[in-house]
């Protein structure tokens, strides 16, 4: 074997996977058979690396640690690639706060799976839920609510990449970073890398999107599966809402199927498709008008006008606008309406006690005492002061200093009363303005009162004394005296026929008291 053979023999070339870099090994050996430089260059050229990525100076170091130390294998990294930089996908990051709502509601999605059939429906013998977890259920909302202007969560650009180069310069491929896979709703905007909410509601988050919302749609009950309802805008129920749950809503509500002794707080209004039935319990404090087939054992208030199909049992409700109700019932408890009621019977069988009342502005009642007082008490300064005056005008020239000086302050007392009159009064036309149609007080009863309702028109009180058959039309004219007319009759039927007037409400009614002092009442 000659020398150049031998070198070559203690030489041996490793490139790693993936092909970026390249190891050279120099085996123990005699110094004569010691590879020279050029022998490895040559090996590596065997190997087609490329000269642009040999290490400058790491051959020579290889070989003088081998010339140094012939006993021992040495080696060394002689040439190195440029690994690719894979590019980076953009992202979305929701808010912290919005993921830890998120992770709370899995959590108590979790809890309500194990928890044993029934367990959340027992109740103590006071008729609350015995479980502290059924009240945790309740106030424990299953959704993410959000307000517009709210942020909702990050955008975290993509990087595009930088390709590399093996040892033998071959290009290495860089992964490219691609778009954000989650899409963004119109309901959102981005301001930078920042995502706001455009409008309130629920945010729906799933992988592929994020939106919000401004329905909220459940698809079955409001129970322990959705807890309370406290949400911004329109909520549509497929099913019921159970007992003791609470539904909070700016928009329009919606319920499809039975509601139960439950709480309804809306500022819109609501729609109770087959109605309510409270049991005692009920309560509603509705901003706009409410539908609904029938209502039993609710109590609270309506803002806008009441539509109901069937009937409202032992209720205490107070309507701010109309009762449209004509084929049902009132049977037992009150029911107050601002304006005008048109329903199709008054009470029952055995005398329940049933109230409606009609016209009642308990509101205006004070201002329009106030106003009644300020005139009384004007006109009888005005009385007063006009005796004096008449009789020092009278004297003529003959008034001494003091009386001249007096008929000054008569005049000027005159001139003052006769303006707070006229304030009084557009004050009084004003409230009445105010009142607006709650003027009309008026009561259409389709088919029957029966014996022991009670019925008030404003602050007219009337009892029927015996059963009633429709139709009936119940009102006061402009004066505050009640009118009645049965069956359509032109003529109307004296109110002492049907009823004993309890109370004439004469001296207290609101609007005759107003329409006395305002200069403009008709």
């Amino acid at each position: 074997m000659n020398g150049v053979d031998a070198a070559g023999e203690r030489i041996s070339v490793t490139i790693e996977r993936g092909g970026l870099s390249c190891t050279v090994i120099v085996r123990s050996g005699p110094e004569s058979t010691l590879p020279t430089e050029a022998d490895i260059l040559a090996q590596l050229e065997v190997q087609h690396i490329h000269p642009s990525r040999i290490l400058g100076g790491v051959v020579a170091d290889l070989l003088a640690r081998a010339a140094a130390e012939p006993g021992a294998d040495q080696s060394e990294v002689v040439a190195q690639g440029q690994p690719a930089e894979h590019g980076r996908s953009a992202e979305f990051t929701l808010d912290p706060a919005i993921r830890a709502q998120l992770d709370a509601i899995q959590l108590r999605r979790d809890r309500l799976e194990e928890m044993p059939a029934g367990k959340l429906n027992a109740k103590t013998a006071g008729g609350q839920t015995s479980e502290q977890d059924a009240v945790d259920f309740r106030s424990q909302s299953a959704f993410v609510v959000v307000q517009k202007g709210d942020h909702i969560g990050q955008i975290v650009p993509g990087v595009e990449g930088t390709d590399g180069i093996d040892v033998r310069g071959h290009v290495i491929q860089a992964k490219k970073g691609r778009s954000m896979s989650v899409k963004l709703g119109e309901s959102l905007r981005a301001e930078g890398s920042e995502v706001i909410a455009q409008t309130s509601g629920v945010l729906r988050y799933q992988i592929d999107r994020v939106e919000i919302d401004p329905v909220l749609e459940i698809r079955g009950d409001v129970d322990f599966e959705t807890g309370n309802i406290d949400f911004p805008g329109c909520v549509n129920v497929s099913g019921g809402v159970k007992d003791h749950f609470v539904v909070r809503a700016g928009g329009t509500v919606t319920v499809h199927k039975l509601v139960e002794a439950a709480e309804f707080y809306t500022s819109s209004a609501v729609v109770l498709t087959q109605g309510m039935a409270g049991r005692g319990m009920g309560r509603l404090e509705i901003g706009g008008d409410l539908h609904t087939g029938y209502l039993d054992g609710v109590a609270g208030k309506v803002s806008g006008n009441l539509y109901v199909k069937r009937e409202i049992k032992e209720c205490r409700l107070c309507v701010e606008r109309r009762v449209v109700c004509p084929d049902g019932t009132v049977y037992g408890g009150q029911l107050v309406s601002r304006q005008s009621v048109d329903i199709g019977v008054i009470g029952g069988p055995g005398g329940v006690e049933t109230e409606v009342v009609v016209g009642r502005l308990a509101e205006i009642e004070p201002l329009a005492d106030r106003i009644s007082h300020l005139t009384h008490a004007v006109q009888v300064e005005r009385e007063r002061s006009e005796g004096e005056l008449k009789a020092l005008q009278e004297r003529g020239k003959k008034l001494t200093s003091a009386q001249a000086e007096r008929l000054t302050e008569l005049q000027y007392s005159q001139v003052t009363c006769e303006d707070l009159v006229g304030r009084v009064g557009q004050a009084a036309a004003q409230l009445l303005n105010a009142a607006g149609s709650w003027t009309e007080t008026k009561l259409i009863v389709r088919r029957a009162v029966y014996k022991g309702a009670r019925i008030r028109l404003r602050n007219v009180v009337l009892e029927i004394r015996d059963m009633v058959q429709g139709p009936i039309l119940l009102e006061l004219d402009k004066a505050g005296s009640p009118h009645c007319h049965l069956r359509g009759a032109s003529e109307p039927t004296p109110i002492g026929e049907i009823a004993t007037i309890r109370d004439t409400g004469e001296d207290r009614d609101p609007i005759v008291r107003l329409r006395g002092i305002s200069p403009h009442a008709a």
